[in-house]
């Protein structure tokens, strides 16, 4: 706690006995201490007299000096004093997550605090559910594209949905702006003129294949704990060759005319963090409350907000939801369910094993396309890391049917795609691809997407 008060609050506060509270008060934040309202209320007082302590003084230049340092001064106190009784309520949160673990969460104060908001706003959170959930440990998705191993995380999040994208469009020979010969292993490729990824022609063939991805999306995944998920089918040659048949190289064609996904065989605001060590290790991390501020509930006393994840399912058939994404039954809200999400935190390995990159990014249902692009300019368009992710984006999720691209398109390219029969629409900026890789020579190398100005590059 701070010290005590040195006297009540009165209108007798003189400017030097603000100024002489300033220090301590400062110098007891930093080791961590908590402001009472008191402490607020003092300052406050003190606000209300700073004119008249100005004006006591009889000249007038002396008046003014000293009436610019008290107002100063008083509003860092003020200022300190407030985040104070905010920090108090942070701080206390991780301290018990510090001590007790994920039981400082589930179980406790911090889990009174959050089970007495649900009781008083008419939630459905107890504590019951509270002391039942678990963060499960799951096996990546892993594929081979381009003959680099690529791990993404399953569902729930987005990682199928990113892997089939880039298995769908693997066999097509893009070719880099510069010219040179498709990288990697090529596969047998549908009947398709080598084009460049950023060419009208490239772009058309990727945003038919998001929606491709998107509509599967749509009507097979949710919850593999309550859902049969035909993740092998999802993948297949057979499948994705399908898919590729289904493509049309000039037009586009809306929604509706897309023939049906088919059937498996029979049978059983969002925050990213890409990391490197000095051993090579990496780490991608995604973590979220969906929307800004989750859904604007603060739990008195914990120190944290609630998030708003139930947008996420399909709270009604047919109905978007806040990124405009219609799914399907398979992610129907159910007790117990955890939601579809497109959060892809996703690694990638050369060749021989050996770990090269991390990426992933924000961004809401792009998040899926955002990585795909970061990946196919790097391991395909032959651009450098700093290239890949500064690179302009489309996004293409089939409903609503328009085409999203961000700035940096040329003109002609616009035209060209508005040609081949796509609705196009100018986007704002679409994630934060905040990326890293392990240099072949030693060291590392980040690069931090633009798009976002709170982004950081942080060197061990």
């Amino acid at each position: 706690q701070l010290p005590p008060v040195p006297k009540p609050i009165g209108t007798d506060l003189t400017s030097e006995e603000i100024l002489a509270m300033a220090g301590p008060v400062t110098a007891t934040f930093r080791n961590g201490a908590v402001a009472t309202r008191q402490h607020l209320g003092i300052v406050q007082a003190a606000l209300a007299h700073v004119d008249t302590e100005a004006v006591r003084l009889d000249d007038a230049v002396r008046r003014s000096h000293t009436r610019t340092i008290v107002l100063v001064t008083v509003m860092v106190l003020l200022t300190v004093l407030a985040l104070g009784l905010v920090a108090g309520a942070i701080v206390r949160p991780l301290r018990r997550l510090a001590t007790a673990g994920e039981a400082g969460f589930y179980e406790g104060p911090v889990a009174e605090a959050l089970v007495a908001l649900m009781r008083a706003r008419g939630g459905l959170i107890e504590a019951a559910d509270l002391r039942a959930y678990r963060a499960r440990l799951v096996e990546p998705l892993a594929i081979r594209f381009r003959g680099h191993p690529v791990l993404a995380v399953p569902p729930p999040g987005g990682g199928l949905s990113l892997l089939q994208l880039l298995r769908l469009l693997e066999p097509f020979p893009f070719r880099s702006p510069a010219g040179q010969e498709p990288r990697g292993p090529i596969s047998p490729t549908p009947s398709v003129a080598s084009a460049e990824l950023d060419s009208a022609e490239g772009l058309h063939l990727l945003a038919e294949a998001m929606g491709l991805v998107f509509r599967d999306r749509n009507t097979w995944l949710g919850d593999p704990e309550q859902t049969a998920i035909p993740i092998a089918w999802l993948l297949s040659d057979a499948h994705l060759a399908s898919l590729r048949r289904s493509l049309d190289l000039q037009r586009h064609h809306p929604p509706d005319s897309l023939p049906s996904p088919g059937s498996p065989p029979e049978g059983s605001n969002t925050t990213h963090l890409s990391v490197a060590d000095r051993q090579g290790g990496l780490a991608s991390l995604t973590t979220t409350l969906n929307l800004p501020y989750g859904n604007g509930v603060l739990v008195p006393g914990a120190g944290f907000l609630l998030n708003n994840e139930m947008d996420d399912f399909t709270l009604q058939p047919g109905a978007a939801n806040a990124f405009g994404l219609v799914q399907g039954a398979a992610n129907a809200l159910a007790p117990g369910r955890r939601p579809l999400s497109s959060m892809t935190p996703t690694l990638v390995f050369r060749p021989d094993g050996t770990p090269w990159l991390a990426t992933g990014s924000p961004g809401g249902s792009r998040i899926i396309t955002a990585v795909a692009q970061v990946l196919l300019q790097r391991l395909v368009g032959g651009l450098n890391l700093a290239g890949a992710v500064n690179a302009p984006r489309l996004h293409y999720q089939r409903l609503p049917d328009r085409l999203e691209l961000e700035e940096g398109f040329s003109a002609d390219t616009r035209r060209l795609l508005a040609a081949r029969g796509h609705t196009l629409l100018r986007s704002t900026v679409m994630g934060a691809a905040n990326s890293v890789e392990v240099l072949a020579g030693g060291g590392t190398a980040g690069a931090v997407d633009p798009r976002r100005g709170e982004s950081l590059a942080t060197p061990e």
